[in-house]
């Protein structure tokens, strides 16, 4: 138990997608945006939103019942595959010409 909660795996993935639909797209990034909530959640109302155990990682935060590799896992498992990224791309630049209908 941590914050007064117990671990809710559904709560933490729930706002795990929640930041990645708003364009958290960056696993450091994703894993400080979570532990900030956790622990400002538990300053204003007394209680963590997930109840996850953050531990120190080398470089950011990491939940403990998760492991230290989730939020790499959880970026790769929802990224697109190679040739919609590439197509993506070529939208951006320009390269794709629409075709005139006859």
């Amino acid at each position: 138990m941590s914050g007064n909660v117990n671990f809710n795996r559904g709560k933490f993935m729930t706002l795990a997608d929640y930041l990645y639909a708003r364009g958290i797209i960056d696993s450091t990034r994703l894993s400080w945006i979570m532990f900030h909530s956790d622990f400002g959640a538990y300053a204003k109302l007394g209680e963590a939103i997930t109840g996850a155990t953050w531990c120190k990682g080398e470089e950011v935060p990491f939940c403990r019942e998760m492991g230290e590799d989730y939020f790499d896992r959880f970026i790769e498992a929802r990224r697109p595959p190679w040739w919609i990224r590439l197509i993506g791309r070529a939208l951006t630049l320009g390269l794709v010409v629409r075709m005139a209908r006859p």
